[in-house]
């Protein structure tokens, strides 16, 4: 049993499971930023100009922190699939390794 080469195979078997997933996490992580930009930038023009007083400033900024929040929960979730993805993948790949050695 060459337990080296098995953990490199389990290495790429858990990565190759979640290859795609990785960059479907980054984009999405890259979307909300993109979509929080424009209302945070139109909040920020808002208080400037004198459209709202800070009492409405500071009550939308912790209305932008909870939908954030949520959005990052999707996130967690994703990672949290993705990561189950590698580890079956890899102890597959243990349990195919040792089970053609026997």
């Amino acid at each position: 049993m060459d337990i080296e080469k098995i953990l490199r195979d389990m290495a790429q078997a858990a990565n190759n499971a979640v290859k795609d997933d990785v960059g479907e996490i980054t984009e999405y992580a890259k979307q909300i930023i993109d979509n929080e930009k424009q209302s945070l930038e139109e909040l920020g023009k808002a208080r400037l100009r004198g459209e709202i007083d800070d009492a409405i400033f500071d009550s939308e900024v912790e209305r932008q922190k909870k939908v954030v929040e949520v959005e990052m929960l999707t996130i967690q979730i994703m990672t949290k699939a993705a990561a189950q993805k590698a580890v079956n993948a890899a102890l597959d790949t243990f349990k195919r390794a040792i089970k053609a050695l026997v």
